[in-house]
């Protein structure tokens, strides 16, 4: 996370992401410049925050990072519970 804020404070890009394996993951930090747009704009409303990033593709600066959990999808309880069984898994 510090190398992908210290991407942001450096670049003042509007929008950093981590990636891995050449995949964007997670967490972006956002530039205030997007703000509005996250918050009100059409596509963001139908697509989720992914249709800014695409819109804005040409800014978007990517770190990339040697961790494959950024690539982790964790939108529902059921992907939460998913994961915390892979890493078990993994750790035990």
């Amino acid at each position: 996370v510090e190398r992908i804020l210290e991407t942001h404070r450096r670049t003042g890009a509007p929008a950093v992401v981590p990636t891995f394996a050449e995949r964007r993951g997670h967490p972006v930090i956002w530039g205030s410049a997007l703000f509005g747009e996250l918050l009100e704009s059409s596509e963001a409303t139908r697509e989720g925050a992914r249709a800014v990033l695409h819109k804005h593709e040409k800014e978007v600066v990517g770190v990339p990072v040697d961790d494959p959990a950024v690539i982790d999808q964790i939108n529902t309880p059921d992907d939460y519970e998913r994961l915390v069984r892979e890493w078990n898994r993994d750790i035990y």
